[in-house]
């Protein structure tokens, strides 16, 4: 399975993951499933996914403002 499949950005746990990886370099040790695949740009994907949740959620923070 491809990383960016495998990833859940609604899962604590994998945001936790990551932002050890952006701090350190590298995924937590035995964070990665066996099998794991990395597609191209699966970085961009994951941010993407990433901010595509977080827009939604302030969308849905401030729905009232509009």
């Amino acid at each position: 399975m491809m990383i960016s499949q495998w990833f859940n950005p609604q899962d604590i746990n994998h945001i936790r993951a990551y932002d050890h990886l952006q701090r350190s370099g590298a995924w937590p040790e035995n964070f990665l499933p066996e099998g794991i695949k990395f597609d191209p740009h699966w970085q961009f994907i994951i941010r993407s996914d990433i901010a595509d949740i977080y827009v939604d959620n302030m969308l849905a923070k401030h729905k009232e403002d509009n």
